[in-house]
């Protein structure tokens, strides 16, 4: 029930009317509602005798003296196609049944007028709009929403980091890596045991496709270097070969490395000017 409406002054007339306090009233009419939302969602509650009603509601009196009560102070309104539409229910419906009425393509029931209300005893008391047989009317059917086409299934678009959407090809297996030139593997052995690699090591590497002698000579160059210099130990500087040879380093494309031998000639010759330039 929406806030204010147990001040309106017809909400008062009501319960004085069917001799009820506030909180009666309050629950008669919020189960009108109820009912009215859960089985005439249009609104269009007139498709129920007055009877159905009062026991939708848990009225025990006389049905007539209800609905007649509930139509003159305005919480239901006559009909001259519906019989009875609760008053303004297309704009005081709740927002779920709007929502369902809505998507199933209804109506609203809205009030037309030219109903009219016999309350001889003739029909043992109910509320009936006019009629030359004195019979409620067929309840209307409910129009059947028309059925929604399920989409066609399209092809999802592949996502950027989901793996599931990458084109097959993608789950192809790698390409082998190329095997090493047999012409070559004698030499890289030979090369690897003169550094210090026991033989069964030494040809384990040299049958690696990155194992040619250009890069294995320049690795062990550069290894020895960094022996003399003290950076490394011998351990680490076997390690570092194993390395170079995995990760397929290429030799420094920059100045050309100098070998121990060019090293110990160069040492030489630069002490031998100093003692000479002290000596002079």
């Amino acid at each position: 029930m929406k806030r204010g409406t147990m001040i309106l002054p017809k909400f008062k007339r009501l319960g004085r009317e069917l001799g009820l306090p506030t909180y009666a009233t309050a629950g008669l009419l919020e189960c009108l509602w109820h009912f009215t939302a859960q089985c005439a969602e249009r609104g269009n509650v007139g498709k129920y005798t007055d009877d159905d009603i009062a026991e939708a509601v848990g009225w025990e009196g006389d049905a007539a003296v209800l609905v007649s009560a509930l139509i003159r102070h305005k919480w239901l309104d006559e009909c001259g196609t519906h019989r009875l539409v609760v008053h303004d229910w297309d704009q005081h419906a709740d927002d779920a049944t709007k929502k369902r009425v809505d998507r199933s393509g209804l109506t609203w029931a809205i009030s037309t007028g030219g109903g009219q209300r016999r309350t001889t005893a003739d029909n043992g008391g109910q509320n009936l709009p006019t009629a030359d047989n004195g019979s409620l009317p067929e309840p209307e059917p409910e129009p059947e929403p028309e059925p929604v086409p399920e989409p066609e299934p399209q092809p999802r678009a592949a996502v950027v980091g989901d793996p599931w959407s990458k084109p097959k090809a993608v789950y192809q297996d790698p390409p082998k890596a190329a095997s090493s030139d047999p012409a070559h593997v004698g030499e890289v052995r030979d090369i690897l045991i003169g550094f210090g690699f026991n033989p069964s090591n030494a040809y384990n590497h040299a049958k690696k496709p990155n194992a040619t002698p250009v890069r294995v000579r320049w690795l062990v160059d550069q290894a020895l270097r960094r022996l003399e210099l003290g950076e490394i130990e011998k351990n680490k500087a076997m390690g570092f070969v194993v390395a170079g040879i995995r990760d397929g380093i290429d030799p420094d494309p920059g100045p050309a490395v100098e070998t121990p031998a060019q090293r110990r000639t160069r040492v030489l010759t630069e002490n031998a000017k100093k003692i000479w330039k002290d000596e002079t």
